[in-house]
């Protein structure tokens, strides 16, 4: 039993720990452990009042709950989740760092600004070519008329296989060398602001594990590189977030000042997102989608910095 090492929540619902049981008894004594402090270990299925576990406020018992195997010195969320749902009451407030909205934003719209700067050079210069470049007269003479019709239509082919040539050779020596550094520069940033987005959504995920949340910030980030699997794990990384943190937000008081998010709205942007494949609707899609992802995103990195700040010492 002196293995098993005990978390428990202070007074500003900080996560402290890992400590053994007589040093709960302890802080229990000393009265830094009330009757309503939660506190867990691993062989818990959720955190409970320290009312509720026999032998914290009575130095000569011990506790009634047993050792599970594991490691005693992981963290609640490594073996069985701090993720057994505690309803009602306080909830147990992580400890996450903060995640900076601007600089996902600003990255976020250089790299696509550049990006379509890229290719809108490009398309100029393609066009700007083929407007200066010469083309011989097709029109066929009279006299050609009354020829080989056959052999005329194979000139004709002929002739424009060569101009389609010339044109290539023609963009290739002319190709704006600014383009290519435009393109490369905006892929940079967007997967920089990729990497960022991929940061809060592991915290965001961290910020949920006291409440049960249906996956880990492991699982919520990794699966989302799977092939195939992707296209549904997205759903889950994105609105499932959405709808755990509104369930765990409604069940605790002291989150009913956190910032709200809407369930609706991430759904909508991950559907909108789908739909840039589809004909016709790509053409909203694409001017809606970054958009909605961006307002979603602002809504995650927002629940992300009110949960650090609460999670800071006072």
């Amino acid at each position: 039993m002196s293995n098993v090492q005990w978390f428990y929540a202070d007074a500003q619902q900080q996560q402290q720990g890992p400590v053994a049981f007589e040093q709960i008894q302890q802080l229990a004594a000393s009265g830094q452990i009330q009757a309503t402090t939660l506190i867990w270990n691993e062989s818990m299925p959720s955190w409970a009042a320290a009312s509720q576990v026999q032998g914290v406020f009575n130095a000569g018992a011990p506790p009634v709950t047993a050792a599970a195997p594991g490691n005693p010195y992981a963290a609640p969320g490594s073996g069985n989740p701090l993720g057994a749902p505690t309803v009602g009451g306080s909830y147990p407030i992580p400890v996450v760092k903060k995640v900076s909205y601007p600089l996902f934003l600003t990255t976020f719209i250089a790299g696509i600004v550049l990006y379509f700067v890229a290719v809108g050079i490009i398309f100029s210069s393609v066009a700007k070519t083929a407007s200066e470049m010469e083309y011989p007269d097709e029109t066929a003479s009279p006299l050609e008329t009354m020829g080989d019709v056959e052999n005329l239509d194979a000139q004709r082919e002929a002739a424009a296989q060569q101009r389609a040539e010339q044109q290539a050779e023609i963009v290739m020596e002319e190709f704006p060398i600014a383009a290519i550094g435009f393109g490369m520069v905006g892929m940079i940033l967007l997967l920089v602001a990729a990497i960022l987005g991929f940061i809060c959504i592991y915290r965001a995920w961290c910020c949920l594990q006291p409440g049960g949340a249906r996956t880990t910030p492991g699982k919520a980030v990794g699966f989302l590189f799977i092939p195939i699997f992707q296209l549904y794990w997205i759903f889950v990384a994105y609105h499932g977030w959405s709808q755990d943190w509104t369930r765990i937000q409604a069940s605790h008081g002291n989150l009913a000042g956190m910032p709200r998010v809407s369930p609706p709205l991430f759904l909508a942007t991950l559907i909108t997102g789908f739909c840039i494949i589809i004909p016709i609707l790509n053409l909203i899609a694409i001017l809606a989608y970054p958009i909605l992802y961006l307002i979603m995103m602002a809504q995650m990195h927002k629940v992300v910095n009110a949960m650090s700040a609460a999670s800071q010492p006072r």
